[in-house]
């Protein structure tokens, strides 16, 4: 890493940032900074920023579905992961990811988090280890989930 990469939680004030980084359609900017500024504020939502000297460089969503009837436990979904071509190799991603683990294992009830990668993104999740379910719906699109807690 060549920069100290700061990642913290977004605030309904980095609204902007977060459509920013979400390369929405000019037409669609203000309603996704809407959205970004509400889901900062959802207690069941993840969505954190990466900030390089001042500067947002990356972003990451992610959401906790709770316990159901036929379970006692709940899985988080990884929505996306996005750091700017630029920031990309300096462990921006890295860093992300491992917050989203770090806000996984402080639910009471998830005992998982699960996404499905895009393409340019399964050797960066293989990198670190992990393995795509080879099962999945999706072959393009491979099925990863990480197992965070025991779900208490």
């Amino acid at each position: 890493m060549t920069q100290d990469v700061l990642v913290r939680r977004a605030e309904p004030a980095h609204a902007a940032e977060v459509a920013r980084l979400a390369h929405v359609a000019p037409s669609e900017t203000a309603s996704a900074a809407q959205r970004a500024a509400q889901l900062a504020s959802a207690a069941d939502r993840f969505l954190a920023l990466a900030w390089i000297e001042g500067r947002s460089v990356g972003v990451v969503e992610a959401q906790f579905w709770g316990p159901s009837l036929r379970r006692d436990f709940g899985s988080a979904r990884l929505h996306w992961i996005y750091v700017e071509p630029e920031w990309r190799r300096h462990g921006v991603a890295s860093l992300l990811h491992q917050a989203v683990l770090g806000w996984c294992r402080s639910l009471p009830g998830c005992r998982y988090l699960e996404w499905q990668s895009s393409p340019g993104a399964v050797a960066f999740y293989e990198g670190m280890g992990l393995i795509p379910n080879a099962e999945a719906d999706y072959d393009e699109f491979p099925f990863f989930e990480v197992l965070v807690g025991d779900g208490r």
